[in-house]
Protein backbone atom coordinates (compact mmCIF):
# COMPACT_ATOMS: atom_id res chain seq x y z
CA UNK A 1 0.00 0.00 0.00
CA UNK A 2 1.42 3.56 -0.73
CA UNK A 3 -0.11 5.94 1.58
CA UNK A 4 -0.31 9.34 0.86
CA UNK A 5 1.31 12.60 2.15
CA UNK A 6 1.62 13.19 5.80
CA UNK A 7 1.03 16.45 6.18
CA UNK A 8 -2.25 16.15 7.85
CA UNK A 9 -0.88 14.63 11.04
CA UNK A 10 -4.77 14.28 12.07
CA UNK A 11 -5.89 12.97 9.09
CA UNK A 12 -6.59 8.98 8.83
CA UNK A 13 -3.89 7.30 5.90
CA UNK A 14 -5.54 6.95 3.01
CA UNK A 15 -4.13 4.53 0.48
CA UNK A 16 -3.24 5.30 -3.41
CA UNK A 17 -4.83 3.97 -6.27
CA UNK A 18 -1.83 1.52 -6.90
CA UNK A 19 -1.61 -0.05 -3.68
CA UNK A 20 -0.26 -3.45 -3.31
CA UNK A 21 1.77 -4.29 -0.42
CA UNK A 22 -0.01 -4.23 3.01
CA UNK A 23 0.76 -2.31 6.56
CA UNK A 24 2.19 -4.71 9.26
CA UNK A 25 -0.80 -5.66 11.57
CA UNK A 26 -1.21 -3.12 14.16
CA UNK A 27 -0.70 -3.41 18.08
CA UNK A 28 -3.19 -1.07 20.14
CA UNK A 29 -1.70 1.72 22.37
CA UNK A 30 -3.18 2.15 25.79
CA UNK A 31 -2.20 5.54 28.08
CA UNK A 32 0.09 3.15 30.02
CA UNK A 33 1.64 1.54 27.18
CA UNK A 34 2.64 4.04 24.39
CA UNK A 35 4.94 2.44 21.33
CA UNK A 36 7.89 3.75 19.32
CA UNK A 37 9.38 2.67 16.06
CA UNK A 38 12.43 3.31 14.20
CA UNK A 39 12.21 2.99 10.23
CA UNK A 40 14.74 2.61 7.52
CA UNK A 41 13.83 5.45 4.85
CA UNK A 42 15.35 5.12 1.34
CA UNK A 43 15.32 7.22 -1.13
CA UNK A 44 17.59 7.21 -4.48
CA UNK A 45 20.55 4.65 -2.42
CA UNK A 46 20.83 7.38 0.45
CA UNK A 47 19.22 6.07 3.73
CA UNK A 48 18.36 7.73 7.10
CA UNK A 49 16.55 6.77 10.38
CA UNK A 50 13.13 7.77 11.32
CA UNK A 51 13.21 7.81 15.35
CA UNK A 52 9.23 7.92 16.17
CA UNK A 53 7.72 8.29 19.92
CA UNK A 54 4.09 7.80 20.38
CA UNK A 55 3.37 10.63 22.85
CA UNK A 56 -0.62 9.54 23.41
CA UNK A 57 -2.48 6.78 21.77
CA UNK A 58 -4.67 9.83 20.06
CA UNK A 59 -1.77 12.19 19.00
CA UNK A 60 0.67 12.46 16.07
CA UNK A 61 4.15 11.04 16.87
CA UNK A 62 7.62 13.14 17.79
CA UNK A 63 9.75 12.45 14.99
CA UNK A 64 13.33 12.89 14.43
CA UNK A 65 15.81 11.74 11.57
CA UNK A 66 19.39 10.04 12.35
CA UNK A 67 22.27 9.73 9.79
CA UNK A 68 23.55 6.49 12.16
CA UNK A 69 22.33 3.41 11.67
CA UNK A 70 21.11 2.27 15.23
CA UNK A 71 22.68 -0.30 16.02
CA UNK A 72 25.56 2.20 15.90
CA UNK A 73 23.61 4.85 18.88
CA UNK A 74 24.74 3.55 21.88
CA UNK A 75 27.85 3.29 20.58
CA UNK A 76 28.35 6.39 19.37
CA UNK A 77 26.65 8.17 22.08
CA UNK A 78 29.06 6.40 24.85
CA UNK A 79 32.21 7.58 22.46
CA UNK A 80 31.00 11.21 21.83
CA UNK A 81 28.46 11.97 24.40
CA UNK A 82 25.11 12.76 22.22
CA UNK A 83 24.80 12.29 18.14
CA UNK A 84 23.37 14.72 16.01
CA UNK A 85 19.82 14.74 15.02
CA UNK A 86 17.27 16.83 12.91
CA UNK A 87 13.15 17.41 14.36
CA UNK A 88 10.67 16.85 11.88
CA UNK A 89 7.23 17.38 11.63
CA UNK A 90 5.12 15.14 13.57
CA UNK A 91 4.62 12.19 11.84
CA UNK A 92 0.82 10.11 11.36
CA UNK A 93 0.61 7.48 13.99
CA UNK A 94 0.10 4.40 11.03
CA UNK A 95 3.80 4.89 11.17
CA UNK A 96 3.98 2.45 13.74
CA UNK A 97 3.10 -0.13 11.52
CA UNK A 98 3.79 0.78 8.20
CA UNK A 99 6.17 -0.64 6.20
CA UNK A 100 6.31 0.20 2.01
CA UNK A 101 6.51 2.88 -0.40
CA UNK A 102 6.09 6.43 0.58
CA UNK A 103 3.89 8.82 -1.39
CA UNK A 104 5.06 11.29 -4.34
CA UNK A 105 8.36 9.32 -5.19
CA UNK A 106 9.45 10.04 -1.37
CA UNK A 107 11.22 6.60 -1.15
CA UNK A 108 10.26 3.79 1.46
CA UNK A 109 10.07 3.57 4.61
CA UNK A 110 11.09 -0.20 6.17
CA UNK A 111 10.69 -0.92 10.39
CA UNK A 112 13.86 -1.98 11.68
CA UNK A 113 13.18 -1.89 15.51
CA UNK A 114 9.44 -1.23 17.43
CA UNK A 115 8.81 -1.23 21.35
CA UNK A 116 7.36 0.41 24.02
CA UNK A 117 8.42 3.63 25.89
CA UNK A 118 7.51 5.25 29.44
CA UNK A 119 7.78 8.65 29.35
CA UNK A 120 9.69 10.66 31.70
CA UNK A 121 9.41 14.27 30.94
CA UNK A 122 8.46 15.82 27.53
CA UNK A 123 8.03 19.80 26.49
CA UNK A 124 8.93 21.05 23.46
CA UNK A 125 12.76 21.54 23.54
CA UNK A 126 13.59 18.56 25.90
CA UNK A 127 12.16 14.74 25.75
CA UNK A 128 13.28 11.94 28.10
CA UNK A 129 11.93 8.16 28.20
CA UNK A 130 12.90 5.04 28.48
CA UNK A 131 12.78 2.61 25.27
CA UNK A 132 12.25 -1.27 25.64
CA UNK A 133 12.63 -3.32 22.10
CA UNK A 134 11.16 -6.29 23.60
CA UNK A 135 9.87 -8.07 26.79
CA UNK A 136 12.35 -8.70 29.59
CA UNK A 137 14.73 -6.47 27.56
CA UNK A 138 16.56 -3.82 30.09
CA UNK A 139 15.43 -0.49 28.53
CA UNK A 140 17.46 2.47 27.08
CA UNK A 141 17.06 6.05 28.30
CA UNK A 142 16.90 8.32 25.14
CA UNK A 143 17.54 12.31 26.00
CA UNK A 144 16.79 14.40 23.09
CA UNK A 145 16.88 18.13 23.21
CA UNK A 146 17.28 21.12 21.43
CA UNK A 147 20.16 23.28 22.50
CA UNK A 148 19.51 26.14 20.18
CA UNK A 149 22.05 24.65 18.10
CA UNK A 150 20.38 21.80 17.14
CA UNK A 151 19.19 18.81 18.22
CA UNK A 152 20.87 15.81 20.29
CA UNK A 153 20.44 12.19 21.14
CA UNK A 154 21.97 10.83 23.94
CA UNK A 155 21.46 7.28 24.90
CA UNK A 156 22.31 5.23 28.16
CA UNK A 157 21.55 1.96 29.38
CA UNK A 158 18.60 2.65 31.72
CA UNK A 159 20.05 1.77 35.49
CA UNK A 160 23.06 4.40 34.93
Amino acid sequence: MVWQDYTAPDAAPQPAADSISQPAAAAHSTPNTLRYAILEHTLAAQAHWDLLLEQAPDQPLATWKISLPPEQWLQACQAQGSIPVIRLPNHRRMYLDYSGPISNNRGEVRQVQTGILRWLKSSEHHFVALLSPAPNTPPLHYTLEDRGHGWTLRIKPAAQ
